[in-house]
């Protein structure tokens, strides 16, 4: 958290991945999310829409039953599809967040 928050963003990747595994080991689902969704906004940061979208898919399983996860997951799906100029599923994906708020 603290590379994050002091913009260090290459750590808090690194941090973040290494959580994530954790996670998967003690079968949290909700910090499984928390992780990748973390990544995706530093994925993001640098331009990485393509990986984003994958860690985004691969977060939305964890995320269910967890309302704000959810709809930060959708949310981050518009981004990415939004900077890879494909207006038609960012909009979709917008409209999925605006759901679950």
């Amino acid at each position: 958290m603290a590379n994050y928050a002091n913009q260090k963003l290459d750590s808090a990747f690194y941090f973040f991945n290494r959580s994530e595994i954790l996670s998967e080991l003690e079968i949290d689902s909700l910090m499984i999310t928390y992780n990748l969704v973390q990544t995706v906004v530093i994925q993001e940061v640098f331009g990485d829409y393509l990986g984003s979208e994958k860690n985004l898919i691969e977060a939305l399983p964890y995320s269910q039953g967890d309302l704000r996860y959810q709809a930060s997951a959708y949310n981050q799906l518009g981004i990415s599809f939004k900077q890879l100029s494909n207006n038609e599923d960012s909009l979709y994906y917008y409209d999925k967040a605006w759901i679950f708020r």
